[in-house]
């Protein structure tokens, strides 16, 4: 079959005919992604408001077993050593767990959203091997959480031996001194925004990538955030970055909030 197309009253065919017609649908989808965007927001919006605080729970449930089975919710004796006393690397397969559930969640998401943008159909799996760059960022994240939190357990509990706590004032906090459960309950809430942002726009870009007709994407971002931290001076709100870029910042910073949109190529 011959495809053949009028174009100002002349007829155009074989390559020219194809280029014409990979044109319009490149109209076509960028006019479909436009008309999509608000919903697809919107729908982030809905999705981060319901899930962040869920996974900021799930969170703390972990900060709390974490320190029940170091011992520190009991009456032991004192010093805690966080070294000694905690296995981290059961911890971080634990975390992991958490990490990669709602990675699932903010991928499927993604990919569903990218859907409607550009009329086609894609399937999130954590597990392909095209997620690979995914995975990676949860076992950096994983090792960075679980790493930091000891950092933060031995500083407080030498500042407890330091004041003469008990394991109890160091757990439950004092007038003067925040405890651990509440210094946990602000790091979930934290790692919680932060996850979920990242997991949402690492899966947006993989999404654009596999699809075959993105090669760039818009950036919404706070006014004054800067593109790889919030004081770069190289603003990302309103600009346009490759997917490379977008796959190294997903976001600039604990509990960046940034956005991506598709600029349809072909």
């Amino acid at each position: 079959m011959t495809l053949v197309l009028v174009q100002k009253g002349e007829v155009l065919t074989g390559a020219m005919a194809v280029v014409l017609v990979d044109e319009l649908l490149a109209f076509a989808r960028g006019r479909l992604a436009k008309a999509a965007l608000p919903a697809s927001l919107a729908a982030r919006d809905e999705l981060f408001a319901e899930a962040q605080p869920a996974m900021a729970a799930e969170l703390v449930e972990f900060f709390d077993g974490l320190l029940s089975r170091a011992g520190v919710s009991k009456d032991v004796a004192f010093p805690l050593d966080p070294d000694a006393d905690i296995d981290w690397e059961d911890e971080k397969a634990r975390l992991r767990v958490v990490l990669e559930r709602w990675y699932v969640v903010m991928g499927e998401a993604a990919y569903a959203a990218l859907g409607e943008q550009l009329g086609i159909e894609l399937t999130f799996n954590l597990a392909a091997a095209s997620t690979k760059g995914v995975r990676g960022l949860i076992g950096i994240h994983v090792t960075s959480i679980t790493d930091t939190v000891l950092e933060l357990l031995r500083n407080r509990v030498e500042d407890a031996i330091a004041r003469g706590l008990s394991i109890e004032q160091l757990v439950r906090g004092t007038d003067t001194v925040q405890g651990l459960r509440e210094l946990f309950g602000s790091r979930a809430e934290t790692i919680a925004l932060s996850e979920t942002a990242t997991a949402y726009n690492a899966s947006t870009t993989l999404g654009y990538r596999e699809s075959g007709l993105i090669d760039e994407v818009g950036v919404l971002d706070g006014p004054e955030c800067g593109w790889t931290e919030h004081d770069d001076p190289d603003l990302a709100d309103g600009s346009t970055r490759t997917l490379d870029e977008a796959d190294e910042y997903p976001t600039a910073h604990p509990r960046c909030q940034r956005a991506f949109t598709p600029v349809v190529a072909r």
